[in-house]
C-alpha cells in the first residue's frame, strides 16, 4: 500500500478503526449466530475525513476473499463530479476503466446501479452503463 502512496494507513482505533467488529448485528436476524465467518478491513486515506477519497477493503472469509479499491457510496456531490469527468474525459475513462490490462486483473462493482440515466446526462453517451453507477470500485 505504501507504494500506491504514503497517506493510506490502517487505523489501530477498537472503535472507528480500520478492522471491523466481529460481532454480528442480529437484531433482525434469522441466524442469531453472534461471530461473523469473515474479517474485514479498510485502508483509508490520511485525509479520509476531510475530503472524498478512495479507500482500499480487504475481505478474508473462507473461499470468498477479494480486494476492493474506490469510492464505494459516495456523497451526491462527490459521485456528480465523478460522472461529469467520465462525461468531460470519455478517452482517460477508456483508458484507465476499461483498459484490457485493467479489466484482466479487476471487475467494476455492478451490485448498484441507476436504472435510468442521472439528471442532465445524455441517454446516448458510450459509457452511459458507467454513469449509472452508484460506486466506484474495482474488485479482485
Amino acid at each position: 500500500l505504501a507504494g500506491v502512496s504514503p497517506h493510506y494507513r490502517s487505523e489501530p482505533k477498537t472503535v472507528g478503526g480500520s478492522l471491523f467488529r466481529i460481532q454480528r448485528d442480529t437484531r433482525f436476524a434469522n441466524d442469531k449466530s453472534p461471530y461473523k465467518s469473515w474479517q474485514g478491513a479498510r485502508l483509508f486515506h490520511a485525509r479520509g475525513r476531510q475530503v472524498p477519497a478512495p479507500s482500499f477493503y480487504l475481505h478474508l472469509q473462507a473461499g470468498k476473499c477479494f480486494v476492493g479499491a474506490g469510492l464505494w457510496h459516495p456523497d451526491s456531490a462527490t459521485l456528480r463530479r465523478l460522472r461529469k469527468f467520465i462525461l468531460d474525459n470519455p478517452g482517460s475513462w477508456q483508458a484507465a476503466a476499461h483498459a484490457s490490462t485493467f479489466r484482466k486483473r479487476f471487475d467494476l462493482d455492478d451490485s448498484e446501479m441507476l436504472t435510468r440515466m442521472p439528471r442532465g446526462f445524455p441517454d446516448d453517451f458510450e459509457f452511459a452503463s458507467d454513469l449509472k453507477r452508484k460506486n466506484f470500485v474495482a474488485l479482485r
